[in-house]
């Protein structure tokens, strides 16, 4: 799935590799010397943050609405973003302190010992070796509930054009259990999510699909009208699609594609 997380302008150095690696999406790494504005868009990511050049390490889960970021890269940051609506078990505890915030684990075991030999190392490449090197992967440290995982496909295979009410009816869980489920496995509501992945997949297709107006992009993405969509996608983004396009650099290197 098609998601990106920050917009910046051309001073920003942004690069991005995948992971081969379960439940670990992507590495990436941020050069911002000239200490720009960063903005962030909700993408139900968590993120691992390595700030090697001020000793500090961080993790950070997805914003709740477009904004710059609240820890600022003022010079080069490595980072792991993991699987939507996955987050390491030995986090779980502090999800709801984590979400729309930044989470300082300088010293926790293994992100100290990982700290010191991403500054060490002279190249991305070779920070992504020594981290994967460092980090111990364990499937069962990632255990996704099944029902999260259901929703999940259910909304991919209603191509987004889908309301909360209809992804509840065939799941076998209660409204009440689901809502609950949702937000103790991912400190985000299932209404959360599906607007997130609307605006994701509406700013694919902005991009780089064959859309004709912006009222088609509404009605194919199961909102109200343009104005419930032009809402939301402004308070993800801080811009409306017309104005995020224009100021928007569209390029792979800072997309999550």
């Amino acid at each position: 799935m098609f998601r990106q997380t920050y917009y910046f302008g051309n001073d920003v150095t942004y690069h991005e590799v995948p992971s081969i690696y379960p439940y670990i999406e992507s590495y990436f790494e941020i050069s911002n010397p000239k200490q720009k504005t960063i903005m962030t868009i909700p993408d139900c990511c968590y993120e691992l943050h390595f700030f090697y050049d001020e000793n500090l390490t961080y993790i950070a889960g997805t914003s709740l609405r477009g904004r710059e970021l609240k820890i600022p890269i003022t010079s080069r940051c490595f980072g792991i973003r993991f699987q939507p609506m996955v987050a390491p078990m030995y986090f779980k505890h502090a999800l709801h302190e984590i979400i729309d915030s930044n989470y300082e684990i300088t010293h926790l075991h293994p992100f100290d010992t990982i700290l010191r030999s991403l500054h060490a190392a002279a190249t991305f490449e070779e920070r992504i070796d020594r981290f994967n090197q460092s980090f111990f992967y364990n499937t069962s440290d990632y255990q996704m509930h099944p029902l999260i995982n259901h929703m999940i496909q259910k909304i991919q295979k209603k191509n987004f054009d889908i309301k909360v009410i209809d992804m509840i009816k065939d799941s076998g869980y209660s409204q009440r259990q689901i809502r609950r489920i949702f937000k103790d496995n991912t400190g985000i509501s299932i209404k959360f999510f599906l607007n997130v992945s609307r605006i994701q997949q509406a700013i694919y297709l902005l991009k780089y699909g064959n859309i004709h107006t912006i009222t088609d992009l509404a009605g194919a993405l199961g909102f109200y009208d343009q104005a419930h969509f032009n809402h939301i996608f402004k308070e993800f983004t801080c811009r409306n699609p017309s104005a995020f396009l224009s100021t928007t650099p569209i390029t792979q290197d800072n997309c999550n594609c």
